[in-house]
């Protein structure tokens, strides 16, 4: 939905489109704050953010959102309480825990980044998690003796690009890091 232009109204209107026909319809609130967010309109991001936490208070995606929202606005405690949230609602899900990974990055808390990333990798066991993983933050947790040189590398990469699936480019520097994007949830 946000390939387009983050100034393209065509989003706004299929999220408008819906929220009429739903309007107690959460992420659809959620979604809407974020292309206010891209469009660096935080006031009403945080409106809407509201919003679908009242509406879907339990929502890990609206909390990963709220997240999105901290780091905008260069809050780092907030940006990762939220995201902690987002993790524990999610009952600890993968996607949610790289979520978490990108926000730890994103506020220079590389170690708990790394240590996420663990957990990721413990959870799933899988080589492709570790390529995955290392593409994604440049740190690779199946070669935890050689931390050194992989810190190093995950702590000066730029930004972070995940797979589609994971989430959408949306500009700006809001879409960079895991979970960043619109496409957390399903």
């Amino acid at each position: 939905l946000l390939a387009v232009s983050p100034m393209d109204k065509r989003p706004e209107t299929e999220i408008q489109s819906a929220i009429s026909q739903m309007p107690d319809f959460g992420r659809a609130h959620a979604l809407m704050a974020m292309i206010h967010l891209i469009r660096q309109e935080k006031d009403e991001a945080e409106t809407e953010l509201a919003l679908a936490e009242r509406l879907d208070p339990k929502s890990p995606i609206v909390a990963m959102y709220w997240a999105r929202y901290h780091v905008v606005r260069m809050d780092s405690d907030l940006a990762v309480a939220k995201a902690e949230e987002a993790v524990r609602l999610s009952e600890e899900s993968v996607t949610m825990l790289l979520a978490l990974a990108g926000v730890y990055k994103e506020v220079a808390r590389f170690d708990d980044m790394r240590a996420t990333l663990d957990r990721v990798f413990e959870k799933s066991g899988s080589a492709s998690m570790s390529e995955q993983i290392m593409a994604m933050f440049g740190y690779d947790p199946s070669e935890k003796g050689d931390s050194s040189e992989a810190s190093a590398k995950a702590d000066t990469e730029g930004g972070l690009e995940s797979p589609s699936g994971f989430e959408l480019k949306l500009g700006d520097g809001l879409g960079k890091g895991v979970g960043g994007g619109l496409g957390l949830g399903g």
